[in-house]
């Protein structure tokens, strides 16, 4: 993790600590536990990043620096939302939505995976895995391990649509159902990158465009994951 990251974890969790009889800051909706949350990913990401550097890199660690990294991620996100913003009570679609970002996740990880194994190549064309709806395993497995991360990407694109449409059918907050439609248009985005990456032979840049766009979508649905688990109404001064 870059300084400046390091330092904005450890700032966040420090303001929290010092206001957390502000606002509630110590209750289940006050900014304490995601701040003191995010300070200790902190520090697991710190020491699984030098195992992992320790081991040589080896994909199984760095997908998990991977995978917390996006919890970290997640968690000064919660942070920041529960500083300032009210949100509605609503139970609608919380399941959904929920299973959503999951699935966005393994997407995330499998994608880490994928690249660290080196099956990006493994697996051309778009939509199909070399012109297949199941490719062979060519003796390595790779082109499984790339396929099953664009099944999943599809399955989480398809899913968002099916969420998206019926929100349009429910009494849900505004901003929920602008949150659920900013990430389905984001995810639309990525598969659009995705299939620009794959067809021009996995440059550098794309590959970069892709993990930014990813994370987005991670960001977009961890924040409809918060507006889905209030529990009352919280009104900010």
């Amino acid at each position: 993790m870059p300084a400046w990251g390091a330092a904005t974890t450890v700032l966040v969790a420090a303001v929290a600590v010092r206001n957390r009889r502000l606002l509630g800051g110590s209750g289940p909706d006050g900014t304490l536990r995601p701040a003191l949350t995010a300070a200790v990913l902190l520090v697991v990401q710190v020491l699984l990043g030098a195992v992992t550097v320790w081991l040589e890199l080896p994909p199984i660690s760095v997908v998990l620096h991977l995978g917390v990294a996006m919890a970290l991620l997640a968690a000064l996100l919660v942070t920041g939302l529960r500083t300032g913003c009210a949100r509605q009570a609503t139970s609608l679609a919380r399941g959904s939505i929920t299973s959503a970002a999951g699935l966005a996740l393994a997407v995330i990880l499998l994608g880490g995976l994928t690249a660290n194994l080196g099956a990006g190549p493994s697996c051309q064309g778009f939509p199909l895995c070399n012109g297949q709806i199941w490719p062979s395993s060519g003796g390595s497995g790779l082109p499984h391990v790339h396929w099953m991360h664009r099944l999943l990407a599809y399955a989480l694109f398809l899913h968002l649509i099916g969420v998206s449409i019926g929100l349009r059918k429910r009494t849900v907050p505004d901003r929920l159902r602008t949150v659920v439609w900013t990430a389905l248009g984001i995810t639309i985005a990525q598969v659009i990158v995705a299939a620009a990456m794959v067809l021009s032979y996995l440059p550098p840049v794309w590959r970069g465009v892709h993990v930014a766009v990813g994370t987005a979508v991670w960001v977009a649905l961890v924040y409809a994951v918060w507006l889905v688990s209030a529990k009352g109404e919280r009104v900010v001064a």
